[in-house]
């Protein structure tokens, strides 16, 4: 089978390595990588090579696959979304410039989803968002994203020892990925278990709570894992968020209500 991987360009990054690991799983197919900013990413370019599968991974080569309306391709097309950066103009100011880019890009996006014979989410929640933001009748797999960790254990790499606790990331240092605050978040946790540790040692163990993500910045993909992070240590996170992403990865979650005489119910 003829596998075609389509991405924007060949840089250091997410989408990268997710393609490595893709060719990988797929030894006895032929396979190759296509990148947009060479325009090679069109309908007729992956006919002429003969693709079955084409696999896009940037949201530019999939407009570069659909931008011919007189040429479609001849393979089933896949499209991985890794991310949905709409999620950014929630933490941007919510100006008419603003929303305009919103619309269009939301537009844009639904457009070219609905052209695809499958789409893959990198997480549950951004399935759920998907279907959301673009259609409930879109077909949508999760296939969570991952690294080989066996590649950063050499002698010269970065080594961690066994039962530590590791984020690795690979991807762009953008504001909405929101990775200052999940350096932070992991500082402070630390902080916290150092004094739990020595207050333990006098009062017996004990768990603390904590309010997470005031200001609503850190990115929904981090959150589950300085939940964990946080959870091996006896400290447990409250979502305190203002956006209401990954209500199910906690173990409780609570409905505030207010009565006639304003009074506030918890259930």
């Amino acid at each position: 089978m003829k596998i075609a991987y389509l991405i924007d360009r060949n840089s250091v990054g997410g989408g990268m390595e997710y393609v490595r690991r893709q060719m990988a799983a797929h030894p006895n197919d032929e396979t190759r990588v296509f990148f947009s900013d060479r325009g090679d990413c069109t309908a007729a370019k992956m006919n002429a090579w003969g693709a079955e599968v084409i696999h896009v991974n940037h949201l530019r080569a999939l407009l570069q696959l659909f931008r011919n309306p007189f040429v479609r391709p001849h393979g089933r097309v896949i499209f991985t979304v890794h991310g949905i950066h709409l999620r950014k103009y929630d933490f941007l100011p919510k100006s008419f410039i603003n929303r305009t880019k919103r619309l269009v890009r939301l537009s844009l996006e639904r457009w070219l989803y609905r052209k695809c014979d499958q789409l893959i989410a990198l997480t549950e929640t951004d399935a759920k968002d998907i279907k959301r933001l673009y259609g409930e009748n879109l077909p949508v797999a999760v296939e969570a994203n991952s690294i080989d960790v066996s590649s950063l254990k050499n002698p010269v790499g970065l080594k961690y020892c066994e039962n530590e606790f590791a984020f690795v990331c690979i991807a762009r240092f953008d504001f909405q990925k929101g990775q200052d605050i999940l350096v932070k978040a992991m500082v402070n946790i630390m902080l916290i278990n150092v004094f739990k540790t020595k207050a333990s040692r006098k009062n017996g163990d004990f768990i603390i709570h904590c309010m997470m993500d005031e200001i609503g910045k850190l990115h929904p993909s981090n959150v589950s894992g300085i939940l964990q992070f946080a959870n091996v240590r006896n400290i447990y996170l409250i979502n305190s968020s203002p956006i209401g992403y990954n209500a199910d990865i906690y173990k409780y979650n609570y409905l505030l209500t207010k009565d006639g005489k304003s009074q506030t119910h918890v259930t």
